[in-house]
């Protein structure tokens, strides 16, 4: 791990947002989402049992870049608008745009609830 890396591990700030993991060329490989950026952005580099491909991924990263957002709804959102634009190396899921993401609010309740969903239903 070099320098760069362990100085953004340590400046990590522990709030909702979304980061961005980058190659030796500057490029996106990687875009992800946490509720703890710190907790969530460290244990790539803590845990030995990772899968093939993020192992992989891993290997690849020379920097990580941050944006912070006021809740987990946003950092989703943020994450999955990222993901369609840069459409990152490893990111495998909501690459293709088949997978748009709606905010549902369900007015059956006595007090109507949000939510997000994959799929449009008449309900």
């Amino acid at each position: 791990m070099n320098e760069l890396l362990e100085t953004t591990l340590k400046n990590l700030p522990h709030c909702p947002g979304v980061y961005k993991m980058m190659n030796s060329e500057g490029t996106v490989i990687y875009v992800g989402k946490a509720k703890d950026l710190a907790k969530r952005v460290r244990s790539y580099f803590q845990s030995k049992d990772h899968t093939i491909r993020i192992r992989k991924l891993i290997e690849n990263i020379v920097d990580i870049q941050w944006i912070e957002v006021n809740s987990e709804l946003e950092a989703f959102l943020l994450e999955t608008n990222l993901i369609k634009e840069i459409m990152p190396k490893y990111n495998i899921l909501m690459k293709d745009g088949k997978n748009f993401c709606y905010l549902k609010i369900s007015l059956a309740d006595i007090y109507p609830r949000v939510s997000i969903i994959r799929q449009m239903k008449k309900d």
